[in-house]
């Protein structure tokens, strides 16, 4: 047996040097989320090797959930247990710190494709994760952590902010019409 026609193999080179240039030619973004992905994976939260490749949508999407282990960070505020009321403390640590640990579970499950249930966690985990933050946001100005916070520990601002930020983008990645069907087709 012989290879392809000249014609059919000239076909075959054009087609796959277009699927190069488009491949090159990826939204910043997504490079940026591999990038974080690849730091994630060496963490051991997402395995580097996936047997199906991921929609670029789904690989930004448990990306931008599976940083929310940055979350951790709001432990460092037990340090001002003593200087912040209690009211403040217990309640924003443990939302902060329940958002970090079951943001690889949600992260991982969604690259994994597990249906409708998985779709609805990921909401219900992006919503808890916001209200914590508002909820936070809230105890801070209505006691006297607020300031104490703005003054001695900035990093936690910047960390509710970002927090927000990647729950919004994220919801908004869950509602989209592709990853909607893409997670909900169990086939």
């Amino acid at each position: 047996m012989t290879g392809p026609g000249p014609e059919r193999q000239s076909r075959i080179d054009k087609s796959a040097s277009q699927s190069q240039l488009i491949n090159s030619s990826l939204p910043s973004e997504l490079g940026k989320a591999k990038y974080v992905e690849s730091i994630l994976s060496l963490a051991g939260v997402f395995e580097e090797n996936d047997v199906v490749v991921l929609p670029a949508q789904i690989r930004l999407l448990r990306t931008l959930i599976g940083i929310q282990l940055y979350r951790l960070i709001g432990l460092s505020l037990l340090q001002y247990a003593g200087t912040l009321p209690s009211a403040f403390t217990i309640p924003v640590v443990t939302g902060d710190v329940l958002t970090a640990v079951l943001a690889p579970v949600i992260a991982v499950a969604v690259s994994r494709k597990r249906g409708p249930p998985t779709w609805a966690a990921a909401i219900v985990w992006n919503a808890l994760g916001m209200v914590d933050l508002f909820y936070a946001l809230t105890l801070a100005m209505l006691t006297t952590a607020g300031s104490f916070i703005l003054v001695n520990d900035q990093i936690v601002v910047v960390g509710a902010i970002l927090g927000i930020t990647l729950h919004i983008i994220s919801i908004r990645l869950l509602l989209r019409r592709q990853t909607v069907s893409y997670l909900l087709n169990t086939a």
